[in-house]
C-alpha cells in the first residue's frame, strides 16, 4: 500500500522535493552536486551544548547552503569560516 503519486501534484513545491534534493537555506535554489563544497549546517542551542556537550538530545535542525551563498552570508564581525571548509587553501 503505497502513496498515490497524484498526491504530489496538489502539494506546495516545498513538499514535492525528493529526499535527495536539497534547497539552499539562503536563496532557496536547488543545490547540485556540481557544488562540491556545499554545506550542511547543524543548528542547536549553544547553552544546551555547552552544559552537556556529549548529549545529542534536544532540539536541533540541519539546513543546507550553496558554498557561494554560505561565503556571502556567513561572515562574522570577528570570525570567518576556515577556507578549507570550501576546499580552498588557507
Amino acid at each position: 500500500m503505497g502513496v498515490d503519486p497524484a498526491i504530489w501534484r496538489c502539494l506546495p513545491p516545498m513538499y514535492q522535493c525528493r529526499m535527495t534534493d536539497f534547497s539552499c537555506w539562503f536563496c532557496d535554489r536547488q543545490i547540485e552536486r556540481a557544488d562540491p563544497h556545499a554545506l550542511l549546517i547543524h543548528v542547536r542551542s549553544l547553552w544546551r551544548w555547552h552544559d552537556s556537550p556529549s548529549s545529542d538530545d534536544g532540539p536541533a535542525q540541519d539546513v543546507y547552503a550553496h558554498s557561494g551563498c554560505a561565503k556571502e552570508h556567513l561572515r562574522g564581525a570577528v570570525m570567518t569560516l576556515e577556507p578549507s571548509v570550501f576546499g580552498e587553501d588557507d
